[in-house]
């Protein structure tokens, strides 16, 4: 195990190299496919949600709701790059590129604007946004959702002392990852209408299962950062 694991760290062997080549050469390509394939996901995620306008409470059903999936994806993806950059810096000690992150941040600050823009418009040409402010417990997880998923976060990222600090951006990735995530769990558990009387929340099984993924996927993450150069030297 010790031999094979230094083996991929300095692919020493013949068959190691060619892997590392074909790679190197195939990498655009699978950018270019995981990108296209993400976006087919989130797009196709939220269309599933078209069949049930009856179903979906007003203030996150919508005719555009694939759109809407597809452009909080694009904010989620550079907010959790960010986040996962800031992570690895602290628990594996390279240098956290501030000037880089930063970028991102103020691309994620336009996006994010624009996705508050597109369902808030969305919500007032279909004559709904009003019900935003009724004083339910939808109208208040609506408000909670918008305001940490997209309201603060982008204000926070259009002060450049804000978005030019690990601690500011650290802040503004972690509200923008919990707000995305629980704008997915709104729309297909939170704010799904079922009939009366019947309740509906994940068994110890089903949350079990989703934590193992999400563990396995992290130690997967953290093998290949352990045992091969994904940082540079020099970071």
């Amino acid at each position: 195990m010790r031999r094979w694991c230094w083996n991929i760290r300095g692919f020493s062997h013949p068959l190691s190299r060619a892997t590392l080549a074909l790679l190197k050469k195939t990498t655009l390509a699978l950018v270019m496919a995981g990108i296209i394939l993400s976006t087919l996901h989130q797009s196709s995620l939220g269309s599933l949600f078209l069949i049930a306008p009856h179903r979906l409470h007003p203030l996150w059903y919508s005719p555009v709701i694939y759109v809407l999936f597809f452009i909080s994806a694009v904010a989620l993806g550079l907010m959790t790059v960010t986040l996962e950059s800031l992570l690895t810096g602290l628990l594996f000690g390279h240098r956290i590129r501030v000037t880089l992150l930063s970028r991102l941040g103020m691309a994620a600050c336009a996006v994010l604007g624009l996705y508050a823009a597109v369902r808030l418009g969305d919500l007032a040409i279909r004559g709904v946004l009003g019900r935003a402010f009724d004083g339910s417990w939808q109208a208040s997880l609506f408000l909670f959702e918008m305001l940490i998923s997209a309201i603060l976060p982008g204000a926070l990222l259009a002060v450049r002392r804000i978005r030019t600090s690990v601690a500011g951006l650290a802040v503004c990735s972690s509200l923008t990852v919990a707000g995305m995530v629980l704008n997915r769990l709104s729309v297909c558990i939170l704010a799904f209408e079922r009939p009366e009387g019947m309740t509906y929340f994940p068994t110890w099984t089903e949350l079990a299962v989703t934590l193992g993924i999400l563990s396995a996927m992290a130690l997967v993450f953290i093998f290949f950062v352990e045992r091969l150069r994904v940082y540079e030297p020099d970071e």
